[in-house]
């Protein structure tokens, strides 16, 4: 009697791990995350065996999310029976993937010996909020002034980020004071209305020169750029 060879694949998920069964894993975009699976031959004889990923659509939209799969272990295995071995995957999110927005990473373990004979893992995960903006000065970047004058420094923001935000804008003074200048410049914290993802506004940002500054003296203002309290 011949004993014919029975094809089986197994996967298991061991990292990341959600809190809670049906939960998503937040990630961090453009940041690469290892996630670890264990891989196994439950048939009765040598098999080869191939490791593929796959990101699906998030719900409602027609295309799936940019996700980049680095298969830092060999995408394809040879396993004798009853084996096992243990494979890193390097996920990577796009940075436009949308924040709070669970979606599905799928896993495949393939048996080449019979392609029929495949077992998936699931992992769904979500992108954190990624906070970024891009900043640029309308109405200059020098000005001369004069004790008291208010200066009116002009900019326009775009949200680059993957979710709705908020710019807050704390700006600090450096000096190059003339003479015995002792003056100590000061402009107010600024906080824009919140923009959605791609979406740009034109704000000003206004202060007072102070009363007792000397003539030549350089002060150079630079913008602390924030996103809400954060």
């Amino acid at each position: 009697l011949q004993v014919l060879q029975i094809y089986r694949s197994q996967a298991t998920l061991l990292e990341p791990l959600p809190t809670t069964i049906g939960e998503s894993v937040s990630m961090n975009v453009t940041e690469p995350q290892n996630i670890r699976l264990k891989l196994e031959n439950p048939g009765n004889g040598i098999d080869e065996f191939l490791l593929s990923a796959e990101a699906k659509p998030i719900p409602g939209e027609p295309h799936s999310p940019s996700v980049n799969f680095s298969f830092i272990s060999l995408e394809q295995r040879s396993l004798g029976p009853l084996a096992y071995t243990i494979a890193t995957v390097q996920v990577t999110l796009g940075a436009e993937v949308p924040a709070r927005t669970p979606f599905e990473l799928e896993f495949h373990w393939t048996s080449l010996g019979d392609p029929n004979v495949v077992d998936s893992v699931s992992l769904f995960v979500e992108a954190e909020p990624d906070h970024r903006w891009d900043i640029n000065m309308t109405s200059g970047t020098e000005y001369s002034v004069a004790p008291d004058d208010s200066v009116t420094i002009e900019f326009t923001a775009k949200n680059t980020g993957n979710a709705d935000d908020t710019l807050r804008i704390v700006p600090s003074f450096s000096y190059v004071h003339s003479g015995l200048d002792t003056s100590t410049w000061n402009a107010p914290t600024f906080t824009g209305q919140s923009l959605g993802v791609n979406q740009s506004a034109a704000y000003s940002l206004e202060f007072t020169v102070p009363s007792n500054t000397w003539s030549d003296t350089v002060a150079d203002m630079q913008f602390g750029v924030y996103s809400g309290d954060i």
